[in-house]
């Protein structure tokens, strides 16, 4: 008989024996239809340790109207926010996990830590201090669904999922419909905590979970900080998974089975009903700058521009040089007669005969008076020229 063969005889033989021995041995102090005692039913269910994973996402404005004081204090409250939830990680049966996320909006919104990127409390606190304020219009709908995006793509299976909006109310006019965007998140799950000025919490009302007293805040409440993370903690008491207590007594853990043949490929499934319209996108980077265009045909010729103020006189110029002479003018009009003019020297004395002619002779004055006297000897009288000038001479012989 082989070896082999004969320590299987064995084994079979000793697993007959032992089996009486082990079942035995389990119904020793029992009695039958007695039932086990309650307090180890509570035993059981107090040594129950169930885990909860909390996941937060910080949405926070980052707006022009929100640069002065606002976004500095959201900023002040994450951070403070996320310290006093790290020491709760122990609440009596639940142990919580928490991931936090963090986002900032204005016309952009812009994803600072997110809950892929979660690795502690000091890389977040890190991240949340060195986060850079937009300045620009009120998108919140953006930011809104940028969130509930964010809690589709990577929030954990049967986690509790809080969305906390900081916003000081200022949306721009184009911004879409807050309250659709909103409804929309809260369909995925998301429980939505809002905080801002308290001269708008009625409008944020229509926003934030319900009821509005545990999830509407005011950005100056006192204890605000604890005030969120005491309603948080509700939520996640009543929506964390509970284990329900067994009034069974427990056995022992079977030993595993062998794995199973992989069953057939089932059929496919029919085609889904049509999602809801997203949210609007961001809004893309500008484009790369196209080339140069050719030139446009040339315009026609514009009307005749308004008139111009008068100059300013400019200065003198350099004096010319003398022009020519000009034509000689007319005679000027004849002038007055001269002053009478001195007395001649006497001249010499000349004989003349009776019967004679006229003797024209020579005549010197003094000055500028020359001519010729004409004497007529026989009858005393004369004729004296003097300047072109005839001048009668009467009474006597002149000599």
């Amino acid at each position: 008989m082989a070896p082999g063969f004969v320590r299987a005889i064995v084994s079979l033989f000793a697993f007959l024996t032992l089996v009486p021995t082990e079942i035995g041995s389990r119904n020793v102090g029992r009695k039958k239809g007695r039932k086990q005692p309650a307090s180890i039913i509570q035993q059981l269910d107090q040594a129950t340790d169930l885990s909860c994973t909390i996941e937060v996402a910080f949405i926070l404005d980052s707006s022009e109207s929100a640069k002065d004081f606002l976004f500095e204090k959201e900023k002040e409250f994450v951070i403070e926010f996320t310290e006093k939830a790290s020491q709760t990680n122990k609440s009596k049966k639940l142990n919580l996990h928490w991931r936090m996320a963090v986002l900032q909006y204005s016309s952009s919104v812009k994803m600072d830590h997110s809950f892929r990127d979660w690795q502690g409390l000091d890389l977040f606190k890190n991240r949340v201090r060195s986060m850079i304020h937009i300045g620009h219009g009120t998108y919140t709908s953006y930011a809104i669904g940028n969130a509930t995006r964010l809690f589709q793509t990577e929030a954990r299976q049967n986690s509790v999922r809080i969305a906390i909006l900081m916003t000081d109310g200022v949306d721009h006019p184009r911004n879409p419909n807050l309250q659709d965007v909103a409804a929309h998140a809260k369909q995925n799950g998301i429980f939505l905590f809002c905080i801002g000025p308290s001269h708008i919490s009625s409008e944020l009302s229509t926003v934030a979970s319900l009821p509005a007293s545990q999830f509407v805040h005011g950005i100056r409440d006192t204890n605000l900080t604890s005030n969120i993370l005491h309603e948080i903690l509700k939520i996640a008491n009543e929506s964390c998974p509970k284990e329900k207590p067994c009034t069974c007594e427990k056995g022992d853990r079977g030993k595993d089975g062998a794995p199973g043949r992989r069953g057939d490929r089932g059929q496919d499934g029919s085609p889904g009903e049509k999602g809801e319209q997203g949210a609007r996108g961001l809004k893309g980077e500008p484009g790369i700058p196209g080339e140069e265009g050719d030139a446009g045909f040339k315009g026609n010729k514009g009307s005749k521009g308004e008139c111009g103020f008068p100059g300013i006189k400019g200065e003198s110029g350099p004096e010319g040089p003398p022009g020519p002479n000009g034509q000689r003018g007319p005679p000027g009009p004849a002038g007055t007669a001269g002053e009478q003019g001195p007395e001649g020297i006497q001249g010499s004395k000349v004989s003349l005969g009776q019967g004679l002619a006229p003797v024209s002779l020579p005549y010197q004055g003094y000055g500028e008076d020359t001519g010729s006297r004409v004497l007529d000897d026989s009858i005393g009288r004369g004729t004296q020229q003097i300047n072109g000038n005839n001048v009668n001479c009467t009474g006597g012989r002149t000599p």
